[in-house]
């Protein structure tokens, strides 16, 4: 009879479950390789490149900073990392839901407490002392949930996963805080490049105004000269006050990024042309499953949402539940005492719980679909990112060629339009379309030379940064 009972309290809760929600599985990359590799980029450049100079296929590591040949930005990168108010908030997450893993687990133990106690009685007979204790007594209790439908387990997996999902938003937040820093160094450094040019450009600028000046008393230059170099130097000098501007708001934020003030703060000067472009082999798009700490935390959160159903599923299960006690009492202190134990097991089996454990149920499932429809997403972004720092990489390269050779072309030609200005062989207007040019292609090409160097910096947040060990030896198997 007990045995039919148990039979029915089992059968009952998971007919009321109902059917099982369907859930997708979670798509996988079948791209094979990149649309262009990074390699054909390179010959995109023709013969700038000489083939002595052709990049090799190196893989990404932890010192990847320091392969820009500068370790200012090594350091500036390992302080991000270190100081950084968002990575600190990411992992204080992670010990956050450690300590949920912990109570999760707890569920897999037994439970044992402990009491003790005496009992103190007044008398009024002046022949005995104030207080005499009439009984001693000692407890032990021990619980244990034989889980057997494994609700705690499921709980334990689904919380451990958590951690893991944690740990690898703490690893995204890192790289993102990381290649931040170092674009933010990048361009404060292409900036002061670029003020510099700035400064050269007027100052040639205001020494052509002098000498209209003087031409002008001397009856060879017309006002209309003079108007037209002054509205020049006006410009670049706007363009200057520009650049400065630029490269204030540029400091604040790095300085944001290193978790510093930024009133008090102030990056060291560094030129563009102290930094090397590293080459970085892009490997096939299916290893950013590995590498991509996004991934690999929406992978780890289908883990805790399957972990989150089972347990839901479980709920409907009847539970077990086995206790035992001992006591021991004693009339008086020091005198006799006696032993009492008991021991019992109690089961529970939900009947009717007002939809609660069904929509527990529903909620969960929900839940996991959404997780691997998240999954999906972050791998199709991914994709995405890659392809596009590949192509920026690619065009930047394209680009720094191309106005290394403008930048040639157009400073000779302005050096022998002032010569031809000078000797009365062409107009004034032709002399300024001419160096306006070369500063217009001076400026382009400290950009595109700037471009290059982030698209290296995206492309290595693109392909996950470097790759580390699995989060707290999380496996999606377990």
């Amino acid at each position: 009879m007990r045995f039919s009972l148990l039979i029915l309290l089992g059968i009952v809760p998971t007919a009321c479950m109902g059917p099982a929600i369907k859930v997708p599985e979670p798509a996988r990359i079948t791209s094979e390789s990149w649309g262009e590799s990074l390699y054909d980029s390179q010959l995109a450049r023709g013969s700038e490149v000489p083939t002595s100079q052709a990049p090799r296929s190196e893989t990404l590591s932890e010192n990847f900073w320091q392969r820009f040949g500068t370790t200012d930005l090594a350091e500036l990168v390992a302080r991000a990392r270190a100081a950084n108010p968002t990575i600190e908030a990411a992992r204080a997450r992670v010990a956050q839901l450690r300590g949920q893993a912990r109570i999760a687990g707890a569920a897999l133990l037994p439970t044992i407490g402990a009491s003790a106690g005496v009992t103190a009685t007044r008398t009024d007979n002046s022949n005995t002392a104030l207080y005499s204790y009439s009984v001693g007594q000692a407890g032990l209790d021990v619980a244990y949930d034989l889980d057997l439908f494994g609700a705690a387990r499921a709980g334990k997996r689904a919380a451990r996963a958590r951690v893991a999902a944690a740990a690898f938003d703490s690893d995204a937040a890192a790289l993102v805080v990381e290649t931040d820093a170092a674009r933010a160094l990048v361009q404060w450094a292409a900036l002061g490049d670029r003020i510099t040019v700035a400064e050269r450009d007027s100052a040639n600028a205001r020494e052509l105004l002098r000498i209209l000046t003087v031409r002008l008393r001397e009856g060879v230059a017309t006002r209309v000269d003079i108007g037209l170099q002054s509205g020049e130097l006006a410009r670049l000098e706007a363009q200057h006050s520009s650049l400065i501007e630029a490269r204030a708001q540029m400091g604040a934020g790095l300085a944001a990024l290193l978790g510093l003030e930024s009133p008090g703060f102030k990056p060291r000067s560094l030129s563009l042309g102290a930094i090397v472009t590293p080459t970085i082999g892009p490997g096939q798009p299916g290893d950013l499953l590995f590498r991509r700490p996004d991934i690999r935390a929406a992978e780890a959160r289908i883990a805790a949402a399957r972990g989150d159903v089972q347990q839901a599923r479980a709920a409907f299960k009847p539970s077990l539940r086995l206790s035992g006690s001992g006591l021991v009492q004693a009339a008086a202190i020091g005198g006799p005492f006696g032993v009492t134990l008991s021991a019992g097991a109690s089961l529970f089996a939900p009947i009717f719980q007002g939809g609660r454990l069904r929509g527990q149920y529903e909620t969960a499932s929900a839940v996991q679909i959404e997780a691997v429809a998240l999954y999906r997403a972050a791998l199709l972004r991914a994709l995405a990112e890659g392809d596009q720092a590949l192509a920026g990489m690619r065009e930047a390269g394209r680009r720094v060629a191309l106005y290394e050779r403008a930048s040639r072309d157009a400073r000779e030609a302005s050096r022998l339009a002032r010569v031809q200005f000078l000797e009365g062989e062409i107009p004034l207007d032709t002399l300024i379309d001419t160096e306006r040019n070369e500063t217009q292609t001076n400026d382009a090409a400290l950009v595109a030379r700037q471009d290059e160097l982030l698209a290296v910096i995206d492309l290595f947040k693109a392909l996950g940064g470097a790759p580390s060990g699995q989060a707290g030896g999380f496996q999606t198997g377990s």
